[in-house]
């Protein structure tokens, strides 16, 4: 006997974003090949204790629909999408979910579930098999360095791009456990660029940049 293998008439899944603590960020539910499809409903969990869902608004794949969404418990919310008039869901994104990043938020990943997808046509058939695929929040608040040179009379030149308008602090360690702070800057540029005097004084260093609260 042949195994047959089905793709899926339809793809519901939550996207990905990367970003700074103190912001709030909106992260799409796209659908695609959703065809003669009218009405949608998932469920999105993740950690309340690090980032909180605070909108769910129409994405640009609805037409005239109506968006209702519910906290089933703390990291567990169900979105639903109707339309009155039985207007068609067509690609894109299905809606747009908006979480608060707090500023004290640790770096690491913040994932995104996505359960009990249901995609229907008119007079409620499904569109099936459905594809669900999760998402995920990467909060990161280092920046990154586009270069960085320590000159033989103790200056350091780096280049750095950050988050716009708000301020980094720059340090060095020896030992990556002890650090000093070297000068604090906003990010009004970009990429942002410094000239760090005194810093001869340590023979070994590592440098890092870190997003002020």
């Amino acid at each position: 006997m042949l195994a047959c293998a089905y793709a899926p008439a339809a793809d519901l899944q939550i996207g990905q974003a990367t970003v700074p603590p103190g912001v709030v960020v909106s992260v799409p539910v796209m659908v695609a090949g959703a065809s003669g499809a009218v009405a949608a409903q998932f469920d999105v969990t993740f950690n309340s204790a690090v980032v909180n869902l605070t909108d769910v608004t129409a994405g640009e794949g609805l037409t005239g629909h109506m968006v209702d969404q519910q906290e089933l418990a703390p990291g567990h919310w169900r979105a639903l999408v109707y339309s009155p008039t039985n207007a068609p869901i067509t690609a894109g994104a299905l809606v747009w979910l908006s979480f608060a990043i707090p500023p004290a938020t640790p770096d690491g990943v913040v994932p995104l579930g996505l359960t009990n997808g249901i995609v229907a046509r008119v007079a409620g058939q499904r569109v099936q098999p459905l594809a669900q695929a999760d998402g995920a929040l990467r909060v990161w608040s280092g920046g990154s360095f586009q270069s960085l040179s320590l000159t033989s009379d103790g200056q350091l030149q780096m280049q750095f791009q950050g988050v716009a308008d708000r301020a980094y602090a720059f340090e060095v360690s020896t030992n990556l456990t002890d650090w000093v702070a070297l000068t604090t800057n906003m990010m009004e540029g970009s990429p942002l660029n410094l000239v760090v005097t005194n810093t001869a004084i340590y023979p070994q260093q590592f440098y890092r940049a870190r997003l002020v609260p």
